[in-house]
């Protein structure tokens, strides 16, 4: 299922939102965006396409959105989705996954 625009997920969607430990700008960020959305391009639950979506804001958040109208994610293709933010981490040089930060 194609990736869709984040303003086309319903209200409903399921976000999960991303926050980087700096700002990416120039060629990191390219990279993490062209590899989020060849996750997404080809992202499944049960073997069934997932709607979704992704966003990036102010170079230091990714938001990834599901259509749970559609079909919603589950544990194993949210895993997936960790999974491949974790890989990215050491190919951008930076932390999306985690905890401890705190940006508001």
């Amino acid at each position: 299922m194609p990736i869709v625009p984040f303003t086309q997920l319903p209200d409903s969607a399921r976000i999960w939102v991303f926050g980087c430990d700096r700002p990416l700008i120039g060629a990191p960020a390219d990279t993490l965006l062209a590899s989020v959305d060849q996750f997404l391009s080809e992202w499944r639950a049960h073997g069934i396409p997932l709607k979704c979506a992704r966003d990036w804001r102010d170079d230091r958040f990714l938001a990834v959105g599901v259509d749970v109208n559609e079909e919603n994610a589950s544990g194993c293709s949210i895993d997936g989705l960790f999974r491949t933010l974790q890989q990215l981490e050491r190919v951008i040089g930076s932390r999306l996954v985690g905890g401890g930060r705190v940006f508001y």
